[in-house]
């Protein structure tokens, strides 16, 4: 890709979908992010809010509507919404932040500015795959696997504990986005294909990890109180 076909040029959300090459390069020429973080923000606190009202139609969620009320209807929404709005550029910030600094160790160029910038633009597309699992629900309903992704195998493939949490996390849009966000760290940090993978698989496999990690705490928690 020719930097002067896109010199000055801001990286289009859209062009990310059809033409993610072409948008790298503006990225790294002219790393905007106000626009991508606003959608970001946005789609995340519609899919908090949307799934928490969703999960008010469970046995689980209907016993909590029977104990705090009809208007926890709406306030558990509305807490959800805004929780995601706080926990979701903390997130884009400690990714962008591990992305720095593994581009550092691999001697690459990016800057802080460009990886974030590049970070907010492709969590859209995990945004749009929650408007996919949002829309999923209100078709078919709310069952007891509800919470996972209609993209992701653990919709596929029933499963309970840590095995359905690293199955959740073989999510379709998760994928692409891993994919293109290798193909921008190479672009970004001018780096050979090799180290633009470590660096996006790297934080990948540790989210994983972690959350299998935590709902295996969990569930030996919850048998440690069952058997008390």
């Amino acid at each position: 890709m020719d930097a002067k076909l896109v010199n000055g040029e801001k990286p289009s959300l859209f062009g990310f979908i059809f033409s993610p090459q072409e948008q790298f390069q503006r990225v790294k020429e002219n790393p905007v992010f106000a626009w991508p973080l606003f959608w970001f923000l946005l789609l995340y606190a519609i899919y908090g809010a949307a799934l928490s009202y969703f999960s008010l139609e469970t046995p689980e969620g209907r016993e909590s509507l029977a104990m705090m009320g009809s208007s926890a209807k709406w306030i558990m929404p509305l807490i959800s919404g805004i929780t995601m709005l706080i926990a979701a550029p903390i997130i884009l910030l400690f990714l962008t932040g591990f992305h720095r600094l593994l581009m550092m160790l691999f001697q690459g160029e990016a800057t802080f500015r460009q990886l974030f910038s590049l970070n907010a633009h492709l969590y859209i597309l995990m945004g749009i795959g929650g408007l996919i699992h949002i829309i999923y629900l209100s078709i078919v309903g709310v069952g007891s696997n509800y919470e996972a992704f209609p993209t992701s195998l653990a919709a596929i493939f029933p499963a309970e504990g840590t095995l359905w949490v690293f199955l959740s996390s073989i999510e379709v849009f998760a994928i692409w986005k891993l994919i293109l966000s290798a193909m921008g760290l190479r672009v970004l940090g001018d780096i050979s294909s090799g180290k633009a993978w470590a660096i996006a698989l790297i934080p990948f496999v540790l989210s994983v990890l972690i959350n299998v990690g935590v709902a295996a705490l969990m569930s030996t928690i919850n048998l440690d109180m069952a058997i008390s």
